[in-house]
């Protein structure tokens, strides 16, 4: 209920969401200073894959990211953009 009811809010306030993850997958955004570092957790024992809007780099491998990201079971990414 809340996830449908926060999402029509966001909708009728004209936010977007930063990155529309698959189910079991968390997302955190932390923004400041003209930097954006994104966190993305994976809850679930399945593989999950993210779409990511933007390029950016991981800070925990220094790979460069563009279009999707794969996430393993209970894997963690964390990205700047």
């Amino acid at each position: 209920f809340y996830d449908a009811l926060m999402k029509e809010v966001l909708r009728t306030a004209g936010i977007t969401a930063f990155v529309s993850p698959p189910e079991g997958v968390e997302v955190c955004v932390r923004e400041g200073e003209g930097k954006r570092i994104v966190f993305l957790i994976n809850h679930t024992e399945e593989k999950k894959t993210i779409k990511i809007p933007h390029p950016a780099t991981s800070l925990l491998d220094g790979h460069k990211v563009q279009g999707e990201i794969r996430l393993g079971a209970f894997d963690v990414a964390v990205l700047k953009s």
